[in-house]
């Protein structure tokens, strides 16, 4: 059976087959194609699924809004698919078939446009200087104390051990995959998203998260640490969208990037810990 689902510009998913949608809109007449002007005039994203291990992707590139863009990667990646066609409103766009949520997504990232994709998530971030860490005694500060005396090599399981049990920890370590940086572990603490993506997120890049504009954010910023080889320390204020639940959470944290040389071939993986200072819910 096919099953489409609309996502709208605020990231909640409806059932196309759903009467409740077009009420909501007004547009209670069978015959106008509401999907085509949902897309192309609202920004919204579907999600066609017709067999199990394949889905498609239906949006207008120029005018699709950040939120659907993802929920919609957020279903995607929860759905275990194998093949995944992007297409395009326009009917002179050739569709695009990927075999995996990760080439899709990247296909994506690089067609959107328009001046909300330029806007960075609801994110206030300020950078501080290294050496507040200096004389601190805290899990950031033994981290840094690591990096520092270990010559920038490390061992991710001694890490781990060192400042994970710590409470209000999060850790993520991230590596150079094809081009992109790639989740290679992930502690306990991202209770913002769902059990399932943090069961699933070994292997995405770092972008592909539930509030995928958030995403974007931190993937520039551990992006500047890998290209400076510098450690970056940032005291944030973020919301975050939970689609799982449909709200959103602030969370305020400070956050440490280090880059760090691993194995024999000398890879940079960038470890960030970050200590979670508050965390409330946001209804809507």
């Amino acid at each position: 059976m096919t099953t489409t689902i609309i996502l709208d510009d605020h990231g909640h998913a409806w059932d196309a087959r759903s009467s409740a949608l077009r009420s909501l809109l007004h547009c209670p007449l069978p015959d106008f194609d509401l999907l085509r002007y949902l897309i192309d005039n609202l920004g919204f994203v579907t999600v066609t699924s017709s067999r199990p291990g394949s889905a498609r992707i239906r949006m207008r590139f120029e005018t699709a809004a950040p939120a659907s863009v993802a929920a919609a990667i957020y279903l995607l990646a929860d759905m275990g698919l194998e093949r995944i066609v992007v297409s395009q409103s326009d009917e002179s766009f050739i569709d695009r078939l990927f075999s995996s949520v990760s080439q899709a997504v990247a296909y994506i990232d690089q067609r959107v446009t328009g001046p909300h994709w330029q806007a960075t998530a609801s994110v206030q971030s300020r950078q501080l200087p290294i050496e507040t860490l200096a004389s601190c005694k805290g899990p950031l500060g033994t981290l840094l104390s690591l990096w520092t005396c270990s010559d920038r090599t490390a061992d991710l399981t001694k890490l781990k051990e060192t400042f994970c049990p710590t409470a209000g920890v999060r850790f993520m370590a991230l590596e150079p995959v094809d081009g992109r940086l790639t989740i290679v572990d992930l502690g306990s603490g991202f209770d913002s998203y769902s059990k399932t993506w943090q069961e699933n997120a070994l292997g995405m890049p770092v972008e592909e998260q539930p509030d995928y504009e958030y995403g974007r954010w931190v993937q520039t910023m551990y992006g500047e640490v890998l290209e400076t080889r510098q450690p970056r320390l940032d005291d944030i204020d973020a919301t975050i969208r939970r689609p799982h639940l449909n709200d959103k959470v602030r969370v305020c944290y400070q956050r440490l990037i280090l880059p760090f040389i691993y194995g024999r071939h000398e890879t940079t993986r960038l470890i960030g810990a970050s200590l979670v200072k508050q965390s409330s819910r946001i209804s809507g």
